[in-house]
């Protein structure tokens, strides 16, 4: 939402009250989480922008002689510094850490090395911001791990790496220093880094204490943030504000969790059911994990896609608020209950075999899924066939907030007649 936007009086005298620069952000390069924002002010003058969120000026800019235009791109970096090594020495890990595109930590997700992860198997959670810095020799990352708490280390390499220590699981690294310092903790037990030189042992380093700190101010923590500037012309006349508010993200939701009864994050599900279950309808998923959601990222849409050798698209039908023909399209129709959540919005491909779910918009909270409303429509999903034709579908969810976070895929078995009861 724009406050003001206010075209400068190019032929104000020196009397008149200097005009504030208009302001435009930008969606070009947001995927990185470092947008742009634009305007037009005096020729020649100094252009000031300022996060009253984080209460910081982040720098400013002189506007174009020509034509008055200016444009600043809004970086979001870490600081990194008081990490020792077991001898002692500052380690390389310490410096100016940038935010990377969501592009890069996608690609990372399954690239980290398995001696930071108990289960042996490491992946990165794409829903909590990650950070690099690249030296001479090698490149070091700041990332959190699904299931865990946020990491500093290269992709690979037991013999120096730090994690956080109080797995808290918290949102944003630098929240883990501003937390110690809100409970008013001293003690430095409290506030060091582990340095892991084995998964077995840890040792804390005491010399210096370690800070993550975000370098600019900028917070992607999915709040809404007001971005002003103002203009200071060549006479040393300094205009009134102009202000914008704006959300900076570059996360995706986070990952469903398909068993609750099972610990750490289950992207993968089989489920096993009898012929007769089919043919009275039987859910893909009966137990999600709902422990994760409410962390402040609105999930504003999800896609349920379809497939498997088994599944007879004539046949089968997916039961929402109604039985939905998986061979034919259905465009969109509103204003739906499913899973007892009212007002959902859902259309259908039969081409990709795709439902995507939306939320029509509600008083105060918008058109997003809040609380474990995802969930309860999820868990209300199930598949129905009259004839109670055995075999293996799919289905694959990924939710979305502009960005969509990694697939979870469960497996409905429909075990053939004379197998058993399909319980076992």
């Amino acid at each position: 939402m724009n406050i003001r936007n206010i075209e400068p009086d190019t032929q104000a005298t020196r009397a008149a009250p200097l005009a504030a620069p208009s302001l435009n952000v930008v969606v070009r390069d947001f995927e990185t989480g470092n947008p742009v924002i634009e305007g037009i002010a005096e020729r020649g003058s100094l252009v000031t922008i300022k996060n009253l969120h984080q209460g910081i000026t982040l720098g400013s800019v002189v506007a174009s002689e020509l034509d008055g235009s200016w444009s600043f791109t809004i970086e979001s970096k870490l600081r990194v510094s008081g990490l020792h090594r077991a001898d002692g020495s500052a380690s390389e890990a310490n410096g100016l850490y940038s935010l990377m595109p969501l592009s890069e930590v996608m690609s990372l997700r399954e690239r980290f090395g398995s001696e930071f992860s108990h289960s042996g198997h490491t992946v990165l959670d794409t829903a909590k911001a990650a950070y690099k810095m690249n030296t001479d020799a090698q490149t070091w990352y700041v990332w959190a791990q699904l299931d865990g708490g946020y990491l500093i280390s290269r992709t690979s390499g037991e013999d120096e790496w730090y994690q956080e220590r109080s797995q808290q699981a918290v949102r944003l690294p630098e929240w883990l220093s501003d937390q110690w310092g809100w409970d008013g903790r001293t003690h430095p037990d409290d506030i060091v880094v582990t340095s892991t030189t084995t998964p077995a042992a840890s040792y804390r380093w005491m010399a210096g204490t370690p800070e993550i700190r975000s370098w600019n101010g900028i917070d992607l923590s999915n709040l809404t943030q007001r971005i002003t500037v103002e203009q200071t012309d060549k006479a040393g006349r300094r205009s009134d504000i102009n202000m914008d508010y704006v959300v900076i993200t570059n996360v995706t939701p986070y990952v469903l969790d398909l068993d609750a009864s099972r610990r750490g994050t289950q992207t993968l599900l089989d489920t096993t059911a009898r012929p007769d279950d089919l043919k009275h309808g039987t859910s893909f998923i009966a137990d999600l994990d709902r422990s994760i959601v409410g962390h402040g990222i609105d999930v504003t849409s999800m896609n349920v896609t379809l497939s498997g050798g088994d599944l007879d698209l004539t046949g089968d039908k997916l039961l929402l608020d109604e039985a939905l023909n998986l061979d034919k399209d259905l465009p969109w129709v509103y204003d739906r209950t499913v899973g007892g959540v009212n007002g959902v919005d859902y259309t259908y491909d039969s081409s990709t075999r795709t439902l995507r779910l939306e939320r029509t918009h509600q008083p105060i909270i918008g058109s997003a899924f809040y609380g474990d409303s995802a969930e309860k429509v999820i868990e209300s999903l199930r598949l129905q066939n009259a004839e109670g034709t055995p075999g293996k579908r799919l289905i694959s969810i990924t939710m979305n907030d502009g960005y969509n976070s990694p697939a979870s895929t469960a497996t409905l078995i429909i075990a053939a007649p004379g197998a058993g009861d399909g319980r076992g």
